[in-house]
């Protein structure tokens, strides 16, 4: 048990990583490099090949995978990549930056291990492997993977969320791969950040070399790729390379190039959202994707007009078919020690967010009552139903931690029911975008067990539910009642979102008071960890919700008021950190690495 859960937490810290240094971090400094190698070292997860669990597959879908043309490159790949990474990193130029490439080449090692485990137990025929000799040129060939593997894994994340969706292989053979997968992402992060170091530590006449070099490589793949798309490798045989460009095909799934660039653009924002966000990001692939999207559809089927009775069986259905059925007393709520009771008891919202869930879920009741028709007033029974069902949960973990938060009456509520729902609507909208970065850094800073914020994921899983139906049942009604311009809808919207944070602000002010203030989770946020900031805050914000979003139909709206002044906010502190800079950097970058070099051994 201990061992499993060692490594459901090491699943977990694979994903969400922030540096504990804090501040703004110069690309190219000493401290860039510390935190591009510490987040690769530090979010490794030590699952072992041999001990990984293959399942066993029904005949079709055990000759699915073996049809699947991609065995022989993929080990070889994996071979290849593995001396290339660890070659280049003798050559490092200081201990940290070796000690990272060499986690990263024994990553690449262990994903052929896991390839070779997994092409014996379902007797898949690989031809013989080739050497694998130490490459004559190591930067070549480090430039080489890591450009070939930011190509690579940009349609792998897509293509494995949709094998995922399409269930073209059961879901426990894609959860054997999921760890795969994510260390994909880290290792292109760090290189994109090692990249990006590197730039700026040459001196001009060694940078428009290196540049040169760089044109050389995307020259190299883009060649290769047209050879591999003919299906001829470089010896002459049979290859397809390019599978994680074409696979959907293969994965007997029809999608459009547009929709498969779209979901590729979603996965990799989405995993790559658990990082600290001074870390560069990948950008090459997604800003092409990005490109093509605007001349591509993205569409596998007629797109579906806001207001439409389609959009409106679009928007229940989804939000019907993605409940999950549980009673708050049946879940496994863990035995907590003395120090966590109290850091629990310490929290001064509980009373006040039992309130607010008792309130949403009457708001919501009443709201139901008034609508006639069938599609709406299921799904919007059921919403009524979570909403009171978290005020349960909430009940059962008080009373079961000996919690001080007695339940408070309810006050009448108002006469205009369709106005309060809108209103609590566009408030759970804001409180959940700031609820979902609360809820980051509190598992982050491990405020409380694991196990505890498991129980309460689900609630945060539900407010993403709650608020995408919300804005697109408010976007049909507009529509409804003749506001189907975007422009007229978002007026309106404005209008409303200026109540939500005007009571946001009156919470704030409240919020120098315990147990005053429902939106605790800006005012509070704090409690959860000592080196809280509001640009931290901003930041674990926009990510969240978009690592929450990502898991959203890209055919159904979603809120964006808050993303959008986040980024808008996020955009302003980079400006303040150039402007900065080009005010006070002499450059103390070079001092910088000569410190760093004298204090590694």
């Amino acid at each position: 048990m201990t061992a499993m859960l060692a490594l459901n937490h090491a699943d977990h810290y694979q994903r969400h990583w922030v540096a504990p240094e804090a501040g703004p971090i110069r690309i190219g400094s000493a401290a860039h490099l510390r935190l591009f190698c510490q987040m690769l070292l530090q979010t490794h997860n030590p699952y072992r090949p041999a001990v990984m669990v293959w399942p066993d597959l029904e005949p079709a879908a055990r000759d699915r995978l073996l049809g699947l043309p991609i065995w022989d490159i993929a080990v070889q790949t994996e071979g290849r990549a593995s001396i290339r990474v660890k070659t280049f990193a003798e050559a490092a130029s200081t201990p940290l930056l070796r000690e990272a490439l060499l986690m990263n080449a024994s990553e690449e090692a262990r994903h052929k291990v896991v390839l070779s485990h997994l092409v014996a137990h379902y007797g898949i025929q690989l031809a013989p492997e080739p050497p694998y000799p130490p490459p004559a040129n190591p930067e070549w060939a480090w430039l080489v993977t890591g450009y070939s593997e930011c190509i690579d894994s940009f349609f792998a994340f897509g293509l494995f969320d949709l094998a995922k969706d399409s269930g073209y292989f059961p879901p426990e053979l894609v959860e054997t791969f999921e760890p795969v997968m994510q260390e994909e992402a880290r290792h292109i992060m760090f290189f994109a950040n090692w990249l990006a170091w590197h730039r700026r530590q040459l001196p001009l006449h060694q940078r428009l070399a290196f540049e040169a070099k760089v044109l050389g490589v995307w020259g190299f793949l883009i060649w290769e790729r047209i050879g591999m798309a003919r299906g001829i490798g470089a010896d002459g045989t049979a290859q397809d390379a390019n599978f994680a460009m074409t696979g959907a095909s293969d994965l007997g799934v029809s999608l459009t190039p547009g929709a498969l660039l779209e979901r590729c653009l979603r996965e990799n924002e989405r995993r790559m959202a658990g990082y600290d966000q001074r870390l560069l990001r990948p950008t090459t692939m997604p800003r092409l994707a990005g490109l093509a999207r605007k001349f591509i559809s993205t569409q596998n089927t007629p797109s579906i007009a806001i207001g439409s009775d389609a959009h409106k069986q679009l928007f229940c259905q989804q939000f019907i078919d993605s409940y999950t059925d549980f009673e708050p007393a049946d879940l496994p709520w863990p035995a907590l020690t003395e120090a966590e009771l109290t850091r629990l008891r310490t929290v001064p919202f509980w009373r006040e967010v039992r309130h607010t869930e008792r309130r949403a879920g009457a708001i919501v009741e009443a709201y139901s009552r008034t609508v006639t028709d069938p599609v709406l007033l299921a799904a919007i029974r059921l919403q009524a139903l979570e909403e009171s069902r978290h005020a349960r949960l909430l009940a059962v973990m008080i009373e079961r931690y000996g919690l001080d938060a007695p339940e408070q009456p309810l006050e009448a509520l108002p006469a205009d029911i369709e106005k309060a729902f809108i209103d609590f609507g566009f408030g759970e909208c804001l409180d959940s975008f700031l609820g979902f970065g609360a809820f980051k850094f509190a598992r982050q800073a491990g405020f409380l067990p694991e196990s505890m914020f498991e129980i309460f994921d689900t609630l945060m899983f539900e407010e993403t539910r709650h608020i995408v139906f919300f804005v697109n049942w408010m976007a049909w009604r507009e529509a409804q009642r003749g506001r189907k311009a975007a422009v007229l809808r978002n007026l309106n919207s404005l209008r409303f979102y200026g109540r939500a944070v005007g009571r946001l602000l009156g919470t704030v002010r409240r919020g120098q008071h315990a147990n005053e203030g429902k939106d605790f989770s800006a005012t509070q946020a704090s409690v959860f960890l000592d080196d809280f900031s509001f640009r931290r805050f901003v930041e674990t914000c926009y990510a969240e919700n978009g690592r929450r979003m990502a898991v959203v139909d890209p055919a159904l709206m979603q809120p964006t008021f808050l993303p959008r002044l986040a980024n808008s906010a996020l955009a302003g502190f980079r400006l303040w950190d150039r402007l900065h800079r080009a005010r006070h950097a002499p450059d103390a970058q070079a001092s910088e690495l000569t410190a760093l070099r004298l204090k590694d051994p």
